[in-house]
C-alpha cells in the first residue's frame, strides 16, 4: 500500500512529470522490495533490481537545475535505496546535513505536491539520522531527527493527516523515544522538556489520523525497538518524572514549546492552579489512551509467563497516585471530582488489570497442576490406568 503519485500528476497539468513520474516509479519499486526482502538484504547488495535505478535516478538529480525540487525528491529516493540495501554510509552522503533549511529553500508547491514535498523531508530525516546512527555517529543522529521537531509541530493539518508523513514521523519519534528512555540519568540525552515536545508532537499525529492508520511500514518498523503503546508508556513515564520531581508547567508554556520551572516561585495562584490543571489533564488523557490500548491488545501469555507489561502498568498508575494524592497537589488544582476522582480512575485500572493478572495466575496454576499430573502419570501408570477403567 505506497501511495503513488500518479494522482496528483494527473490534477496538476504544470507538475513536471517525467523527473517526477521516475521519481516515483522507483519508490514504489523500493517500497514494494522493503517488504518483500526487509530480512534478507546484504550489505551493498549491487546485484539487487534496486541498484539498476540508482543511475537514472543520479542523473535526473544532477541535471535538474530549474526545478529544485524534483531534484530533492531524487535525491531522497538515491538515499532510500542505499538505506535499504545496507549501505547507510552512503546513503548518508546523499542527504543534506540540514534538511528543514534545504526544504525552506525549495519554492512553494501547491497543496497537492506540499504534501509529498514535506512527507518526502520527514523520510530523508529519519533515513539519514538512522544511516548515522548505523555508522556510530550518535550525536550527529540525534541532532538531525530533533532538527525535525519544530517542523513536525509546525506541519499543516493537511499534510500531518497523509500517510506518508505519518509513517516517517512515527519513525523518527520512535527512534527519539528508544534513544531518550535508554539515558541515565533520566532524559539526560535529550532533556525533559524536549521530551515532552516529542510525545505532544506524537498525540497530534495520533489525533490526526496515526491511530487509525495500519502500519503500512510494519517492515520499517521492525528496526526500531519500541512499538506504539512503548511510545505511550514512554509518554506516561516522561509526565510521571514532571509529577514526581514536582517540576510545575510554566505559565508561558505552550503544546509545541514546553517549558518546566522548578518551582512555582513569582507565579500567582491563579496561574499555579492553571498549571497544575493542565499538568492533571494530560496526565489523565494519556492514562486513558494506554489503558484503552493495553485492554484491547493484550494477549494473555502462556501458562508458565506472567503479564509483566500490565503489572508494571499497574505500577506507574500507583505511583501517579501516591503523588497526586499526597499534600503536593489539591483537590482544586487536579480539578472536577478531585482526589477522589482520582482515586476511583485508579480503582478502576487496578480491578481490570487485576482481571488479567488473576486469569494469568489461575491459567499458570491450571499449567502447573496439570504437568504434575502428567509427571505423576509418567511415574505411576499402573495407578492411573487403575483409576481409569
Amino acid at each position: 500500500m505506497y501511495d503513488s503519485r500518479a494522482a496528483v500528476e494527473d490534477e496538476d497539468p504544470d507538475c513536471h512529470i517525467a523527473g517526477l513520474a521516475l521519481t516515483a516509479r522507483a519508490e514504489a519499486q523500493v517500497a514494494t522490495h522493503s517488504s518483500d526482502h526487509s530480512e534478507t538484504a546484504t550489505p551493498g547488495a549491487s546485484g539487487s533490481p534496486l541498484s539498476l535505478l540508482l543511475p537514472s535516478l543520479l542523473s535526473a538529480s544532477e541535471e535538474e537545475t530549474a526545478h529544485p525540487t524534483d531534484a530533492f525528491e531524487a535525491r531522497v529516493c538515491i538515499a532510500w535505496i542505499h538505506w535499504v540495501l545496507d549501505d547507510p554510509a552512503t546513503a548518508a552522503a546523499e542527504l543534506p546535513r540540514n534538511i528543514t533549511a534545504t526544504l525552506r529553500a525549495l519554492p512553494d508547491a501547491n497543496s497537492k505536491l506540499q504534501q509529498w514535498v514535506y512527507a518526502c523531508a520527514v523520510k530523508a530525516a529519519y533515513i539519514e539520522g538512522h544511516s548515522l546512527e548505523e555508522t556510530t555517529r550518535h550525536s550527529e543522529a540525534i541532532a538531525v531527527y530533533t532538527s525535525m521537531l519544530s517542523f513536525l509541530s509546525a506541519s499543516p493539518s493537511t499534510v500531518s493527516t497523509t500517510p506518508q508523513f505519518c509513517l516517517w514521523s512515527e519513525l523518527i519519534i520512535t527512534r527519539l523515544c528508544t534513544i531518550a528512555m535508554k539515558s541515565k540519568p533520566f532524559g539526560s540525552e535529550l532533556g525533559v522538556p524536549t521530551m515532552l515536545e516529542i510525545f505532544r508532537i506524537w498525540n497530534t499525529l495520533w489525533n490526526h489520523g496515526l491511530q487509525k492508520l495500519s502500519i503500512q511500514g510494519e517492515k520499517l518498523r521492525k528496526r526500531s525497538e519500541y512499538s506504539r503503546r512503548d511510545v505511550w508508556r514512554a509518554y506516561y513515564k516522561t509526565l510521571l518524572h514532571i509529577l514526581q520531581q514536582g517540576y510545575v508547567y510554566s505559565p508561558t508554556s505552550t503544546p509545541s514549546q514546553p517549558a518546566l520551572l522548578e518551582t512555582a516561585e513569582g507565579m500567582s495562584d491563579d496561574e499555579y492552579r492553571a498549571c497544575k490543571l493542565k499538568q492533571r489533564s494530560e496526565i489523565k488523557q494519556v492514562e486513558a489512551t494506554i489503558s484503552k490500548l493495553l485492554f484491547a491488545g493484550t494477549k494473555f501469555p502462556k501458562s508458565s509467563e506472567r503479564n509483566v507489561e500490565v503489572e508494571k502498568w499497574v505500577e506507574d498508575v500507583m505511583s501517579s497516585w501516591r503523588t497526586m494524592c499526597g499534600p503536593t497537589w489539591t483537590d482544586a488544582e487536579i480539578g472536577e471530582g478531585g482526589k477522589d476522582a482520582v482515586s476511583r480512575s485508579v480503582l478502576d485500572v487496578s480491578e481490570r488489570c487485576h482481571q488479567i493478572i488473576k486469569i494469568d495466575r489461575q491459567r499458570r496454576l491450571i499449567g502447573l497442576r496439570s504437568s504434575t499430573i502428567q509427571q505423576q502419570k509418567r511415574s505411576t501408570p499402573l495407578k492411573y490406568c487403575a483409576i481409569c477403567s
